[in-house]
């Protein structure tokens, strides 16, 4: 009977030392990340880019819309509607496939479904391969998302904005870019 006693001792003061050492790593785990959490030298949750470095035929976003009839001329269409989200009247103006959105006189948002528009602060133009972007923006690549078995949506927040610049993949190529803003 001593034996048996003898035997369960040790093996209790094994798993209590097990435990006590798993206790230990698991503190230290927890310090060395929150050290390098003070240091910032995490990595971010997504790739985000500078508004300021989005251009497309020469416009950026709060350009008046007299400057983009005088970098691309007069629209094909223009549509005007109430943007329910927002509450603000809106204008649309289609240039070939692709929509520049016009809220009080300023660019609010574009949808680039033509080749002839670059984004020009990353060179990226539609039917480049997908590669380019996986390169330019890798964390937000690795992250994109599927709504369905043909597209691929890349997702990059613009700094200090609630806007976000989607990159739409299809085939392996660039099929079309935007800047939204949800509302």
């Amino acid at each position: 009977m001593k034996f048996y006693f003898i035997l369960f001792y040790f093996f209790y003061l094994f798993i209590c030392c097990k435990t006590e050492n798993n206790h230990n790593s698991q503190d230290s785990t927890k310090k060395v990340l929150a050290e390098n959490v003070k240091k910032d030298s995490f990595f971010p949750i997504k790739d985000s880019i500078e508004l300021n470095s989005i251009t497309v035929f020469g416009l950026k976003i709060g350009d008046t819309k007299m400057k983009i009839i005088e970098k691309l001329s007069k629209p094909n269409k223009v549509k005007k509607y109430l943007n329910e989200l927002s509450g603000s009247d809106q204008v649309d103006y289609l240039y070939g496939q692709s929509t520049f959105t016009i809220d009080k006189d300023s660019l609010v948002q574009f949808d680039i479904h033509d080749k002839k528009f670059v984004l020009e602060g990353y060179n990226i133009q539609l039917g480049m391969d997908t590669l380019l972007v996986k390169n330019k923006f890798p964390i937000s690549f690795a992250k994109r998302y599927s709504p369905n078995e043909d597209e691929v949506i890349v997702d990059l927040p613009i700094k200090n904005s609630s806007m976000h610049l989607y990159i739409l993949l299809k085939n392996e190529k660039i099929s079309s870019f935007q800047i939204y803003i949800p509302y």
